[in-house]
């Protein structure tokens, strides 16, 4: 994500882009995915809880979860970059990323995850350090699950700040959820 964010534009950046799509397209092209088991497949919403990613990783791997998708790193792309006219093209691209598209938006963007990757479930991250990004979770999460029949989980954290966080709590709500999705898959 930092090179996305705080290299956007450079030559770098871009090298490293194109890179790291070489790379993925060569693990999809040989069935290679993250991790050796994958039965649950996952979406995430928001941005990550940056100071337990590692954490969430295993325990999610050990049940056999994967993330295979999220809402936060393509809300950075642009793709309605017109180069005849740069300035506008920017403008109207930074002005429809993510968080400044409405509830109707962010309900098909999810969706179309879900569709797309083919997940049994999604996760919202309520962020109490970006409440924008957070805005209308609720609504959203009971409305990606009516249209699409795939069950959602939201947990609270903050992206920074591990002192509004309870991991075990957090662990546990995850648990859960799987235990239904596992138990959805089943029947």
């Amino acid at each position: 994500m930092a090179p996305i964010v705080t290299l956007r534009g450079t030559l770098w950046a871009a090298r490293y882009y194109r890179k790291l799509k070489r790379e993925l397209e060569e693990r999809v092209k040989n069935g290679v995915g993250a991790f050796a088991r994958e039965e649950i497949r996952l979406i995430w919403d928001n941005i990550p809880i940056w100071y337990d990613i590692r954490n969430l990783s295993k325990m999610l791997s050990s049940r056999g979860a994967v993330l295979v998708a999220d809402t936060y790193t393509s809300a950075w792309a642009l793709d309605q970059i017109d180069s005849t006219q740069p300035l506008n093209a920017l403008a109207r691209a930074y002005a429809t990323i993510h968080l400044n598209r409405g509830l109707e938006y962010k309900i098909q963007k999810i969706a179309n995850l879900i569709e797309n990757y083919r997940a049994h479930g999604f996760i919202m991250h309520s962020n109490r350090s970006c409440k924008p990004y957070s805005l209308g979770q609720y609504d959203l999460k009971r409305e990606v699950s009516k249209a699409t029949g795939k069950p959602g989980l939201i947990i609270e954290a903050d992206h920074t700040d591990s002192r509004s966080y309870a991991p075990a709590q957090v662990e546990k709500q995850i648990q859960i959820f799987l235990e239904i999705i596992e138990g959805k898959e089943q029947r």
